[in-house]
């Protein structure tokens, strides 16, 4: 089981083929307020607590998924085991699986997971080609679009408009919460290491046998 906030109805077919292995990729399941998913989407959902004050993250959705998933009378085929797999995005949500893992749950591997803001942040420097990914992602519960730079390279887009902020600006994309949250953290304080996951891991292993995936 992957769970994705990129559409799990447009994998529900990987390639035609005869053969069903082929066919089918591994169940995906849209994150809470994506596409096919109720409630409101928040971009790497804190886990619960001062950053999170409900009673939901993706690791109450996982349990709750695969609590499903296991019940026969809502799958007749199931076996009663769930292995979770995913990258970035998808390696987070199988991270967060673990911290507070179903007994379904029988085997992980995150590939290459956001675990510690990671994908905004590169040694101090934030990703400007994000944005565009902020836009899309957040604007809408479905796919959206990616703002028109007006050029090929992004190395002169970003030159022309002068800063990541000018440019959000100029798209409007510093009306969406999940930019907003950022630009009042540039800095790794303790609302990033609050959300480390690799910390909140260690302090609250899993038994489940993890294959953690990861480039160098």
């Amino acid at each position: 089981m992957t769970r994705t906030p990129y559409n799990a109805s447009g994998r529900t077919s990987r390639t035609d083929s005869p053969h069903m292995l082929a066919t089918l990729p591994e169940g995906d399941e849209d994150v809470r307020g994506k596409y096919g998913s109720e409630g409101d989407y928040v971009v790497t959902r804190p886990v619960r607590g001062p950053f999170n004050p409900t009673e939901t993250d993706h690791t109450t959705d996982a349990w709750d998924t695969i609590e499903w998933l296991v019940n026969r009378e809502n799958l007749p085929e199931s076996n009663g085991r769930v292995g979770m797999i995913g990258s970035s995005y998808e390696g987070f949500t199988v991270v967060m699986a673990l911290l507070d893992p179903h007994p379904a749950l029988r085997v992980a591997a995150p590939q290459s997971p956001m675990i510690d803001g990671d994908d905004w942040f590169h040694y101090g420097a934030f990703r400007q080609a994000n944005i565009g990914w902020i836009g899309s992602q957040t604007g809408y519960k479905g796919a959206g679009e990616q703002p028109a730079q007006g050029a090929y390279d992004d190395y002169e887009t970003f030159r022309r408009i002068g800063s990541a902020g000018a440019w959000a600006r100029q798209s409007g994309f510093d009306q969406l919460p999940f930019w907003q949250r950022m630009s009042a953290h540039p800095a790794y304080d303790a609302f990033w290491q609050g959300q480390a996951l690799d910390r909140l891991l260690t302090a609250r292993p899993s038994n489940v046998p993890t294959m953690w995936i990861q480039g160098l």
